[in-house]
């Protein structure tokens, strides 16, 4: 599986990058769903997402985040994803 080979190689991925525009608050209890949408996985893992209110749909927020590959114990960048992860991640 991904997890036991993410662990073999020693491989982890930081996110580098994120940016959040808030639109609507959620309260304590509110149920909501949140979508991920992968959008680049060759040199950066990219992925666009959105949190809705569950009950009534209303976008509440909205952003984008980058996680590049680092291998363990070295914290190395690796300069593209791994052929495992990409086509996991539908690529």
């Amino acid at each position: 599986d991904l997890y036991a080979y993410l662990k073999q190689e020693q491989m982890v991925f930081p996110i580098t990058r994120s940016s959040i525009k808030h639109i609507l608050p959620l309260q304590f209890d509110d149920a909501f769903i949140c979508r991920a949408t992968v959008t680049e996985a060759r040199y950066k893992i990219a992925m666009d997402f959105e949190i809705r209110r569950a009950d009534s749909g209303e976008l509440c927020t909205r952003g984008r985040g980058e996680q590049v590959a680092v291998k363990l114990p070295d914290m190395a960048l690796e300069f593209e994803i791994p052929p495992e992860i990409t086509l996991a991640l539908g690529f």
